[in-house]
């Protein structure tokens, strides 16, 4: 049933022993940080951005000395900013993040007739920035690079970033209006245009599946995609989609200019067989490339001329390496492939949601937010993390798509006792409390229970060495 386990909070006072559930297992708690960033939405208007002139002097001589001999000019761009997670992983798996251990980003700037790669001087990328509609100045190349993108250089500071992202995240989706896209054609109320792509000219040793076989792989039940998303959502999303009849040979070097434009060859096919891409939610890009699993996804909706018509479409891609490699044909779970987490972790970006990543702090769960680091991809119970021991993503992911609402959470402030109902069932429940025993800006704790069922249950083969206590409650901490 959905009962899973009663948990009693003390009052939290001056003093760290009252936090009693806080000392669960390090591999349990989890945190959320800059808890009002990754929360952000887009403005009601464009929020103009102004340097003054000492930082215009300090980004002038930036672009000067460090992009010698390629033309830039001064430029005002009104735009909206879109966040790209780029999801590399190494050959055994295991995901790729940067020097400080964290996940990998792109900053764009977006507007109806183009998509610029924006690099900001003062400050690394930020989720906060997301569909945060925006007027600034800055450097633009007159040029495209090798990836056929055009820069824009800017210098846009870390309380400017704040100040954008300091409201409430809305869903991309209202999901109790979400009917059936298309007419019922797409067959469900989220619907993905998939492209199959080809980088090998036809000359490959692999059977690649056919159009139909995608289609059904992915769509059709049991589809362990198409389940697996409505078991997530509690029945509220049917994936649905369509896929191109044809595999289109693209060459390996204009594969990067996905990010920014959409094949011509594809277009036309677009237009021969008069798809309306206004039925769809989102772009996503299956691509066969021989040795490389990378692969990427916008948070949410972003604008993408499609036949000198601007729409508001997910754009994603998905790789086929996992597909064929029978070294990582089972996902650590056991429940969905290595190539079906991909997809499911990817469209999780396309519906609006961040990585699941976790912290690692100096005093565990009792640490200043200074004392902590971000893990990325640390969840390592979420597809949306590196699920190697569950598959359903985390209540703060759920809620950033929609799936969870505010009724689900219950506050504990006020101490006392609290049924939490599993968040592999429908309608659970989330108890929440704050503490302030060394600052009030400390943080927010939040109960999650979890239970193995479903796309979360550990098959025979798995339980031996999954030896850890998947069933119970769960420790989120939020830090602000």
């Amino acid at each position: 049933g959905a009962l899973i386990a009663v948990i009693a909070i003390s009052t939290f006072v001056a003093h760290k022993e009252s936090m009693k559930l806080a000392d669960m297992r390090a591999d349990k708690i989890y945190s959320e940080t800059l808890a009002q960033a990754t929360r952000a939405i887009p403005r009601s208007s464009a929020q103009r951005i102004v340097n003054t002139t000492k930082e215009k002097q300090f980004l002038s001589k930036f672009v000067e000395q460090e992009f010698k001999g390629k033309s830039f000019a001064e430029t005002t761009i009104k735009g909206k900013f879109a966040v790209v997670y780029v999801d590399e992983f190494s050959k055994d798996g295991t995901p790729i993040v940067d020097e400080n251990g964290e996940d990998i980003k792109k900053l764009y700037l977006s507007t109806p007739t183009e998509f610029y790669r924006v690099e900001n001087i003062a400050h690394p990328v930020t989720e906060s920035l997301n569909g945060v509609e925006v007027e600034l100045t800055g450097f633009l190349s007159s040029s495209r690079d090798e990836n056929g993108e055009k820069k824009f250089v800017v210098n846009i500071h870390e309380d400017t970033i704040r100040s954008l992202g300091s409201r409430s995240k809305k869903p991309t989706k209202d999901w109790s209006k979400a009917d059936e896209r298309g007419g019922g054609s797409c067959g469900g109320n989220y619907c993905a245009f998939v492209v199959l792509i080809d980088t090998t000219n036809g000359n490959t040793y692999f059977d690649l599946p056919t159009p139909q076989e995608m289609h059904d792989m992915v769509f059709v039940n049991p589809g362990r995609i198409k389940q697996n998303f409505y078991e997530q959502s509690y029945g509220q999303m049917t994936y649905g989609g369509t896929v191109t009849n044809t595999w289109f040979q693209i060459p390996v070097a204009d594969i990067p200019t996905l990010t920014t434009s959409v094949p011509a060859q594809v277009q036309q096919y677009i237009t021969d067989n008069n798809i309306d891409m206004s039925d769809y939610d989102q772009l996503i890009y299956v691509i066969h490339e021989p040795l490389y699993a990378g692969a990427f996804s916008s948070i949410g909706p972003i604008n993408q001329v499609i036949n000198g018509q601007v729409y508001s479409l997910a754009r994603t891609v998905v790789r086929m390496l996992y597909y064929f490699n029978p070294t990582t044909i089972l996902a650590a779970n056991g429940n969905i492939t290595y190539w079906e987490r991909q997809w499911i972790h990817e469209t999780g970006h396309a519906l609006g949601a961040n990585h699941d990543n976790a912290a690692a702090c100096e005093h565990g769960p009792t640490s200043l937010p200074s004392e902590c680091i971000i893990v990325g991809y640390g969840n390592v119970y979420s597809t949306m993390g590196w699920s190697t021991l569950g598959s359903h993503f985390s209540f703060f992911k759920k809620r950033e798509i929609g799936w969870i609402t505010d009724s689900n959470i219950v506050s504990g402030q006020s101490g006392g006792n609290f049924t939490l109902s599993h968040i592999e069932a429908a309608n659970p429940k989330i108890v929440t409390s704050s503490q302030s025993w060394d600052t009030p800006t400390q943080g927010t704790y939040y109960f999650e229970a979890r239970k193995p069922v479903g796309f979360d249950s550990i098959p025979p083969q798995q339980s031996r060495r999954i030896s850890l206590n998947f069933e119970g409650p769960f420790v989120y901490r939020e830090l602000p």
